[in-house]
């Protein structure tokens, strides 16, 4: 095996990527996955493992609709711009019910196209269940 211009040794070769592998790897301030796979590789080359940062946790306060009124909560969104997208949907009546809901791939796409054909998918399920109060 050569390595610039001069031969070194199978064992050689294979220390030198461990050791800079795990140089390069122990300089990185990025996260790593939760999966076992990962963690054999990491500990394989010796890199210090930072693990991700716990997700934020916010209140979210949902009010119902008034009597006889059904309420949508929408989302859309896109992984990248554009990317793998998806939206969705649930409708619930004023005792908080699940009265419908509604999910789609929207293969590549934006989160603003994503969005919109969310609000449109909505508006047209509303229309063939009779929610005109929504």
């Amino acid at each position: 095996m050569r390595f610039d211009n001069k031969i070194i040794s199978w064992k050689s070769a294979s220390n030198m990527v461990i050791s800079n592998t795990s140089l390069a790897g122990n300089h990185s301030s990025g996260s790593s996955f939760s999966d076992m796979h990962e963690f054999v590789i990491l500990k394989a080359f010796a890199v210090i493992i930072h693990a991700p940062k716990a997700p934020r946790i916010k209140e979210v306060l949902w009010h119902p609709p008034i009597v006889s009124w059904i309420k949508c909560n929408i989302d859309g969104t896109a992984k990248g711009c554009p990317g793998p997208a998806a939206c969705g949907g649930i409708f619930r009546d004023s005792n908080a019910a699940v009265v419908g809901c509604f999910a789609q791939n929207l293969h590549i796409s934006t989160a603003f196209h994503a969005e919109l054909i969310g609000a449109m998918l909505a508006i047209e399920l509303a229309s063939k269940k009779g929610w005109i109060s929504l």
